[in-house]
């Protein structure tokens, strides 16, 4: 059951009046155009990380209040695409620390994803697969296409995600600050 779900096709994205939600000019012209909107206003405001978070929380805002937003999944490819060429020149060498630390966190985190699914998902009233895969680190369209798959609630695992990425976005800046401030003067920096 579980494989045919998730190696099977995708059923179509719809909202939540079942009508089918395709990436049009329009759509896509909102979603820039209030993403652009928020991080200039959390710009302005002087906040951190302004453009990721400002686009994020005005998004989030207007499609849980009814906006129909898309963006193509070609315009979604380029954006990773600027993401991933700031890696360029770096040395395997000088990452393979990072990508320990990062693998062994990452597993730690699904440890403990899982383990409040089984205990939490309950008393809360949703599927443990669902919880799961809204508590777990990942990218918030791709928990979304394996909820989609496998036939869990995409809202609740998606606006969970959406909820963990932004506080955490507004909680880290204040975390290093506050982590420099205490106690990472004590070791030299590396450069």
């Amino acid at each position: 059951m579980f494989g045919k779900h998730l190696f099977g096709p995708l059923p179509a994205l719809t909202d939540d009046v079942g009508q089918p939600l395709r990436p049009t000019l329009s759509r896509t012209a909102a979603g820039l155009g209030i993403g652009i909107t928020g991080g200039a206003l959390f710009a302005w405001a002087g906040a951190p990380l302004a453009w990721m978070l400002g686009a994020l929380i005005t998004v989030t805002a207007v499609s849980l209040a009814g906006g129909r937003l898309a963006i193509p999944s070609p315009l979604r490819t380029v954006m990773v695409a600027v993401l991933c060429v700031r890696f360029a020149g770096v040395k395997l060498r000088r990452v393979w620390p990072h990508l320990l630390v990062g693998a062994g966190s990452a597993l730690i985190m699904m440890a403990m994803s899982w383990l409040a699914a089984i205990l939490f998902a309950e008393r809360v009233g949703v599927d443990p697969m669902g919880l799961m895969l809204a508590l777990v680190p990942g990218g918030l369209v791709e928990m979304g296409l394996i909820a989609l798959s496998l036939g869990i609630d995409t809202a609740m695992v998606s606006t969970l995600h959406v909820l963990r990425i932004a506080a955490i976005m507004l909680a880290a800046p204040l975390a290093f600050v506050l982590l420099d401030r205490y106690t990472l003067r004590r070791w030299p920096r590396q450069r």
